[in-house]
């Protein structure tokens, strides 16, 4: 307290964007203004560690841990492609397939690895007593703590505008248009789908499950509280009940377009 008031001390926000893994990754922190020094140094770091788990995930490093495992050599794995793997296989049991881990015939982590890096960055960054912040990685992963607004694009013209209802959401988004290289298979005229829980590399793997399996995934034992919604290609959304514990503003069944159903 200074002459009985409380002092408000400034708050800013940091920002650090590089491309790694094919997209750019956005890293926001809003911190008191004195600590933006550590931030910058905190956030640079993370930059570093993405280049090195491209190094061991990405499918067109000849020495990476894919590359490796699809020549049969399973030794020698770094335990972050190892975590990673078990998370993705463990994905692909939950959803019965609709996500899987060799979407043609080999591994793959690019449905996947964005959300775990975006996941362990976050851990990172609470370690380090930072408790606002936006993880942004190509568009189509999220992780938010604080409290954030965010936009779901809906259409080619139209977004529809949410908010965070939890401390921490993480959000996943697949779609013809954000990630049409991962969905393998038929999609049922499905133009997008989102999916928000607690981690952001199984909300990824779900999303890309939801393009497939639609809100039914929700269904699925172990998947009952994940918030999941689809977007057609007529613009008509729907949700599961489980949405509402993640997201603000999330419609149900609801028709965002004047264009009639087929």
């Amino acid at each position: 307290m200074v002459g009985g008031q409380q002092s408000l001390e400034k708050h800013v926000s940091v920002t650090h964007s590089q491309t790694h893994m094919a997209c750019a990754f956005e890293l926001t922190v809003e911190c008191s203004e004195r600590d933006t020094g550590r931030v910058e140094r905190i956030l640079r770091d993370q930059h570093r560690r993405l280049e090195f788990w491209e190094s061991r995930w990405s499918a067109f490093q000849p020495d990476s841990d894919v590359s490796r495992y699809r020549r049969g050599i399973l030794s020698a794995m770094d335990p972050s492609t190892e975590h990673l793997l078990k998370v993705a296989q463990e994905c692909e049991r939950l959803t019965s397939g609709a996500f899987t881990t060799t979407p043609r015939g080999v591994l793959d982590f690019g449905a996947i690895g964005k959300g775990m890096a975006l996941d362990m960055i976050r851990l990172e960054l609470e370690q380090e007593g930072l408790l606002r912040f936006k993880l942004n990685a190509g568009g189509s992963s999220f992780v938010f703590r604080g409290g954030w607004e965010f936009a779901w694009k809906t259409s080619e013209s139209q977004v529809l505008e949410l908010e965070t209802a939890r401390e921490t959401v993480c959000v996943g988004v697949s779609g013809i248009e954000e990630q049409g290289a991962h969905i393998v298979g038929a999609v049922s005229g499905r133009f997008s789908a989102l999916v928000a829980g607690p981690m952001c590399a199984e909300a990824d793997a779900f999303s890309t499950a939801a393009m497939k399996a639609g809100i039914h995934l929700s269904q699925s034992p172990g998947l009952e509280h994940w918030g999941i919604a689809t977007v057609d290609c007529n613009h008509e959304i729907k949700c599961n009940n489980g949405m509402e514990l993640w997201v603000r503003g999330s419609p149900r069944h609801r028709v965002v377009s004047q264009q009639s159903r087929p």
